[in-house]
């Protein structure tokens, strides 16, 4: 049906795109889980591999996503979101080996692609300093390395994983295997086990040329890996269970909503027709005739001479077989459960030998009142359809309560790896109660204290895209629309539909102020539909495929110069919604609009890079004491910024290739000195071919390499030596990167209001200046987060100083920026140097609101092609009060989230450590409550590079 099959060959990414085609959703709240219990031995349960790609839902308690007969033999996630690998004993409760990230894994809006490796057949183990693993860890191909705490297995241990008897879960431990519970939430794709083989990620995965995208192999390629007896490949093709190994070891379902054939309204053996029920047995005087295991009141019986062996019969009639793949039973009573039985399909009905044997099950294990879904693999349809039962645990009675024979399953999703779906993103609330939550796969929102949610993707900035929404709530008072990034948390800075419970009294609102009213109500009954038009930047709302637009309709998206996203949002103590994100089609038809996911967003956009590696590098070394030239950057820099993290306070050194290398041209962040003031502490002595060369300065080497010492430099590609440009009444000399929205120039003041041009061709957010003479002047900032007449002081903790003598009260253009008469940017005959950044397909510039909490705002960081950004480095200053540092953080010191590793421009601190946020895809998650980055209410600017999470050939960006 549905499969990871060879998509197109990618466009010069080194490696073909693939589309995997399903995935399997696990809803917590219905204790969704898969279950099987191997019947034959492993063919080492000393080596062995698991595989799987995954996408968190909302719930952060306990989460195990495979694990054996153990309380403590699985991988799963903690309640604090950390990784955890245990192995151990049949029924053990401690582990014998065991990893626990360092890393947390809470990124809402992307893929993880996790490999859980065991091999204790290893001699020796490099988590006690030798040569080789016993257990390992991959997350994206890459091996983890930093660990919370580990265990080491002992050489040729065996773990309760694949042994024989011994059941293996994925979603939930049960009540078998211990402590029954840590349900998943999350969906699932590409699951494989490789019994008796420990392999490395690419393998399952491989990565493109540049090595920044990470994508699942073709489902041909998983199928011609060595399984072993015991494998797996859970593909989805068919349900979440279907091994496509070749095994055929498959997965049980539980409490998955299935989609059943219609035979649930059963009234007697032949009705409705052409259903006709029937039974070897059954216990007529009582009421159990067989029809009743198909959806009538009661149960299916046989007598108790049937000696706990009988057939229960379908006939679907002439022309109505089907290919059933798998059934779901239910019985009251656990002793007359059937514990063998087979499930047959025949399109003759003698049942004489012509039938197929679909599916044979032994010592199945039941609890009374408890559905459990058995799968298999069958393509042929069948009309007359048994399940023939040889044996209960004991019971002269065989007894149903409910049989469902199953054509696919409709937890299954198109949400994959290869094509994500915006989904509610549990990251970005539209207000921080504690009321709010997520469910159904992050579609359904459920609110019990007035707030909302956005989406995990924006909208574009053309094409036509649609969602539907249903309700339920006792008193709802919905609100859908779109939404601005939230900047202030406030619902109403765009257009949305809003009503509360009685008749005609839906409203439209454009930035807070209604349009149109005494609309159609949206109640529990109607599925709304909302249209968006973003080439004419309209939208349309319709209740049950009816326009309900008064005379405004279509209603204005107004460009606020932020990202914009759909949002939903509940006045109420009682609301839940629902959102139909186009996963499995719409309700309703609407030609030329498409569902909001990354494909039809890779359609609709043009992207012409993908990789910020080849423009910016967060480049750690450390000091020599001697010249020291640092190689591997990927490109010739022309830009430098140089930190000293450990030990010793030192200035950033700022260095460009329009001034030059070397000593004398460096400037400090931290103060407001002079263009060389403290070349003695240390030189960049060279910008060359693959990085820079570092020396020591005539006191002493601190500030750029001091022997054993650690350094971070940011590094930039401009455009080589400088050139002179006329675009403004002043002359600079200009070096520019277009690509990534960065240039360094120089230019002599004037005294009088000028303009100076800036050589990106798309205009600044951002531009930082500093004289170069004079040891008095503090650094200026332009932000277009605090306008032409304010400016921030790059080397203080100063608010906005607001003038109109810094930026002439005129906004940049596309080629130059304005200075006023500001001595600090234009004073007669002194030199200055700039650096100026404007929005490009790496680089987001914007400003955010705090919050106050640890549960922080979330900064969307949006490309200015219109694709969401993973950051990689970011600047933050609080612009609406004093007292509060510049903050930079990197991808480069903090490998993983949090992040932690902190400096600050403004400062000569060394790096200090204080979870400070995460990096997600689509921007920055703040996890911390301090003042320097998430004050309640306080405005903050920023400057983020990042790379995009949809590549130039279409490729996704996992999660981090």
């Amino acid at each position: 049906m549905f499969s990871n099959n060879l998509l197109m060959a990618a466009a010069g990414g080194g490696v073909d795109l693939v589309e995997v085609g399903n995935s399997g959703l696990f809803n917590s709240a219905n204790n969704e889980y898969l279950s099987w219990t191997p019947s034959s031995a492993s063919d080492d349960q000393k080596t062995w591999t698991f595989s799987t790609w995954i996408y968190r839902g909302a719930d952060t308690t306990e989460q195990r996503i495979f694990g054996g007969q153990a309380n403590a033999c699985h991988l799963y996630f903690t309640d604090a979101s950390i990784l955890t690998f245990d192995i151990a004993d049949t029924g053990s409760s401690s582990p014998t080996g065991s990893l626990d990230t360092s890393m947390v894994f809470r990124d809402y809006s992307a893929w993880y692609h996790i490999v859980a490796v065991v091999d204790t057949s290893q001699a020796t183990d490099t988590l006690t300093g030798s040569s080789t693993d016993r257990m390992r860890l991959y997350v994206n191909g890459n091996q983890v390395t930093s660990f919370a705490s580990t265990t080491v297995p002992a050489q040729n241990y065996e773990s309760c994983i694949g042994d024989s008897g011994e059941e293996l879960t994925i979603g939930r431990r049960t009540a078998t295997q211990g402590s029954a519970g840590m349900d998943l939430d999350a969906y699932l794709a590409e699951t494989v086990f490789l019994d008796g083989t420990a392999s490395l990620p690419s393998v399952f995965a491989e990565a493109s040329d540049d090595g920044l995208y990470w994508t699942p192999k073709s489902s041909d390629d998983i199928k011609d890996l060595t399984f072993g007896t015991n494998g797996f490949y859970l593909d989805n093709s068919i349900t979440q269970g279907h091994d496509a190994s070749g095994n055929a070891n498959h997965f049980d379902l539980n409490n998955f909503t299935q989609n059943a054939y219609p035979t649930s309204n059963m009234t007697s053996n032949s009705a409705p027709n052409p259903l006709v029920a029937s039974a070897s047995s059954e216990d007529t005087p009582s009421g159990s005739e067989a029809f009743r295991a198909f959806g009538g009141s009661s149960t299916w019986r046989t007598t108790s001479g049937a000696g706990g062996v009988a057939n229960l019969d379908l006939d679907l009639g002439s022309g109505n077989g089907i290919a059933v793949d798998s059934v779901t039973m239910e019985c009251p009573d656990a002793a007359r459960a059937p514990q063998n039985f087979t499930i047959e399909g025949s399109n003759t009905g003698s049942f004489s030998g012509e039938e197929t044997t679909l599916l044979t099950k032994t010592s199945v294990s039941w609890s009374a009142g408890v559905a459990q879904t058995f799968c298999f693999t069958n393509t042929t349809a069948y009309r007359y359809l048994r399940m023939d039962c040889t044996a209960t645990s004991g019971s002269t009675y065989v007894e149903i309560t409910e049989m469902d024979y199953n054509v696919g399953a409709a937890d299954l999703s198109t949400h994959t790896p290869t094509n994500q779906f915006a989904l509610f993103n549990p990251l970005n609330p539209l207000a921080y109660n504690t009321g709010r939550t997520l469910s159904n796969g992050n579609k359904t929102f459920v609110d019990d204290d007035a707030g909302g949610v956005v989406t995990t993707l924006p909208l574009p900035e053309t094409g036509k895209w649609k969602a539907e929404f249903s309700l339920a709530g006792s008193t709802p008072s919905p609100q859908f629309g779109i939404v601005d990034a939230l900047v202030d948390g406030d619902f109403y800075k765009n257009v949305q539909y809003y009503c509360s419970a009685g008749a005609n009294n839906g409203t439209i609102r454009e930035g807070g102020s209604t349009i149109d009213s005494s609309l159609t109500t949206w109640t529990s009954s109607d599925t709304v539909t909302l249209l968006i038009d973003m080439d004419a930047r309209t939208a349309v709302f319709k209740i049950a495929d009816v326009d309900i637009g008064g005379a405004g309709s279509p209603y204005t998206i107004a460009d606020n110069g932020r990202p914009v996203f759909i949002g939903v949002y509940d006045g109420s103590a009682t609301c839940t919604i629902t959102l139909n994100n186009g996963d499995g089609g719409f309700t309703y038809t609407d030609a030329d609009y498409n569902a909001l996911n990354t494909t039809n967003i890779a359609a609709e956009t043009t992207r012409t890079v993908s990789d910020p590696y080849e423009h910016w590098n967060n480049f750690l070394y450390t000091g020599t004491g001697s010249s020291n030239s640092l190689t591997g950057v990927g490109f010739q820099p022309d830009f430098a910024i140089i930190k000293r993290r450990d030990a010793l306070a030192t200035s950033l050194y700022w260095y460009d290739v329009v001034r030059g290398a070397g000593a004398g041209n460096a400037v400090y962040s931290s103060a407001n000195a002079a263009e060389g003031t403290y070349a003695e502490y240390g030189v960049m002595s060279s910008f060359d071919n693959d990085g820079i060369t570092v020396t020591t300065g005539t006191t002493d080497d601190n500030g750029t390499n001091n022997t054993s010492s650690t350094y971070v430099t940011w590094l930039a590609k401009l455009g080589g030596a400088a050139a002179s440009n006329e675009d403004g009444s002043i002359t600079s000399a200009v070096s520019a990167n277009t690509t990534l929205g960065m240039s360094c120039g120089t230019y002599t003041g004037t005294g009088s209001a000028a303009t100076i041009g800036h050589g990106l061709g798309a205009t600044p957010g951002m531009v930082l200046i500093k004289d170069r003479d004079v040891n008095t002047y503090d650094w200026q900032v332009y932000h277009s987060g605090v306008g032409n007449i304010a400016s921030l002081g790059l080397n203080t903790t100063d608010a906005i100083s607001t003038d109109i003598s810094y930026w002439n009260d005129t906004d940049p253009t596309s080629s130059v920026f304005t200075v006023g008469t500001s001595i600090a940017l234009n004073k007669v005959s002194t030199n200055y140097v700039f650096y100026a950044f404007a929005p490009s397909e790496f680089i987001s510039i914007g400003s955010y609101t705090g919050n106050g909490n640890a549960d922080g705002s979330m900064i969307s960081c949006i490309s200015s092609s219109g694709i969401p950004l993973m950051p990689i480095w970011t600047l933050h200053k609080k612009s609406s009060g004093a007292g509060k540092d510049w903050r930079i953080l990197d991808a480069g010191r903090n490998e993983y989230n949090a992040l932690d590793a902190q400096l600050a421009p403004n400062l000569t601190n060394v790096e200090f450590t204080s979870d400070a946020a995460d990096f997600v895809s689509g921007g920055i998650k703040l996890r911390s409550t301090s003042g320097d980055f998430n004050d309640s209410s306080s405005t903050y600017i920023r400057l983020t590079i990042g790379i995009p999470v949809i590549d130039k050939a279409g490729r996704i960006l996992t999660a981090r």
